[in-house]
């Protein structure tokens, strides 16, 4: 088996009298971590892999800032929010160059979702976090089954 993990600080800065405020590289993850378990049978055809992935949230949209007349509108970034993937693979040599191999990718089939996060002033002056989920899917989980010839 085999296992990384990758930590990654991105930064875009600004000017200090910018709109815009300091903030991370639109599409980079903060981390990511990918393990996988590998099997071959001694003496056999057979052959599989479990593999796991993980991407940390990852800056899709970026907010704006507007300053109109006397009052400032802002729209908060649009983040990718993380989930787990696992793919299997299983294969079988065959006789004669033939290869059959089974593919499941991401049997977890967890939601991608897309999250805002605004900071909030409140009429009577407090400050408030709201998280709006912007946009929430499952991507489905993918079978294939290929029969290859290698010559």
């Amino acid at each position: 088996g085999n296992a990384n993990m990758s930590l990654i600080r991105s930064r875009v800065s600004f000017a200090d009298d910018a709109l815009e405020e300091d903030r991370p590289m639109q599409g980079q993850s903060p981390y990511l971590i990918n393990a996988g378990l590998f099997y071959r049978h001694p003496g056999s055809t057979f052959s599989m892999a479990i593999l796991y992935n993980r991407i940390g949230p990852r800056l899709i949209g970026v907010g704006r800032s507007a300053i109109l007349s006397e009052h400032s509108a802002n729209v908060p970034d649009s983040y990718e929010m993380p989930r787990n993937s696992l793919d299997f693979n299983v294969a079988f040599d065959l006789r004669h160059g033939l290869e059959l191999r089974l593919t499941a990718r991401d049997i977890l089939n967890e939601k991608v979702l897309f999250m805002q996060t605004a900071e909030l002033t409140m009429m009577d002056g407090s400050s408030a976090t709201r998280n709006e989920i912007t946009k929430s899917y499952r991507p489905g989980t993918s079978l294939n089954v290929s029969l290859t010839y290698n010559f």
